[in-house]
């Protein structure tokens, strides 16, 4: 039976992706997004990865395994960085883990991660000296959307990225609400300083909590991925050539931010004309957003039935 409902929900989400895809092909012409994505070793984000035909891709990880996670996607553009990047040019040790997608340029805090199974993941099996570099000395042209998961180094890379963040339209990135690693930065410091460069938080596309004895999805919150865009206002106030909005526009399907959307259509109408088609298209899939939390609203209800605290919050 769970292998039936797999399958089906594959073939939908497949209908779904195929649709989507032809909606930003279309939107984007013989246009792409330039995305520079920050510890590529995970490899791209679904999210991105059914785009990829439109997503001019800029890599940097310093662990050479993450050309066989990233380079049979097939991008337009596609290039791999292996470089760490950071604050200022210098020379820091790199602490790999047992598991190696915990290792951080910042070593490990016991006295909160003891609190939590599994502690051993953690653990430093050797270290490693990483020349440093900045985004702004090493990337050449200009990036419409920065993505970053790297363990703790993330408000570093965008300090030593302000010359790009001036252009960039958007920013996901990893944060942290417990200090994982002793001395990291956590996600109010993130939010402080990209608010300084007009970037406004937008939500959380994704959130984890852990256990004291386990990692079922409950417990305390730990850490997610927060999502930091330019307004519309900011966007087309400083920017109105229709190529760049394409761009903006893009972002904004890609994340389903359609409330962004429509505003852009009130403070530009022409776009109405332009763009029409993708307006209509827009409209289409913020009605199925919009069904679908109502959905999420009655499994909440059905949830109050055993107390008041028994939410269910919609994550998109």
């Amino acid at each position: 039976m769970a292998k039936v409902l797999k399958s089906v929900r594959n073939y939908i989400q497949s209908i779904f992706s195929k649709l989507d895809t032809n909606v930003v092909d279309n939107l984007l012409n013989q246009d792409s997004i330039v995305l520079m994505d920050v510890g590529a070793a995970g490899g791209i984000e679904p999210r991105w990865k059914k785009f990829a035909g439109k997503v001019s891709y800029v890599g940097f990880e310093p662990d050479g395994r993450a050309q066989e996670f990233v380079s049979n996607v097939r991008f337009p553009v596609y290039e791999m960085i292996p470089s760490a990047l950071g604050e200022s040019r210098s020379v820091r040790r790199l602490n790999i883990t047992k598991d190696v997608g915990k290792s951080s340029l910042f070593v490990p805090n016991w006295e909160i991660l003891e609190r939590f199974p599994n502690v051993d993941r953690f653990s430093v099996t050797k270290e490693l000296k990483l020349q440093i570099n900045t985004a702004d000395k090493i990337v050449k042209g200009k990036v419409d959307f920065i993505k970053l998961d790297i363990q703790g180094s993330e408000l570093s890379v965008l300090k030593g990225a302000k010359g790009i963040l001036k252009e960039v339209l958007g920013v996901e990135t990893e944060v942290e609400f417990l200090e994982l690693y002793s001395g990291q930065p956590l996600f109010g410091q993130v939010n402080e300083y990209l608010r300084r460069l007009d970037f406004e938080f937008i939500d959380f596309v994704n959130l984890r909590r852990w256990e004291r004895n386990s990692f079922s999805g409950l417990g305390q919150l730990t850490f997610g991925d927060a999502l930091f865009l330019k307004s519309p206002e900011t966007v087309i106030n400083g920017d109105i050539r229709e190529a760049n909005l394409r761009k903006y526009l893009a972002i904004l399907y890609i994340y389903n931010r359609f409330d962004l959307i429509e505003r852009c259509y009130q403070i530009v109408p022409s776009l109405t004309i332009s763009l029409s088609k993708f307006y209509k298209h827009q409209k289409r899939k913020a009605k199925f957003l919009n069904l679908m939390h109502r959905f999420n609203r009655l499994i909440s209800f059905i949830h109050s039935f055993f107390g008041v605290e028994f939410k269910s919050h919609t994550i998109y």
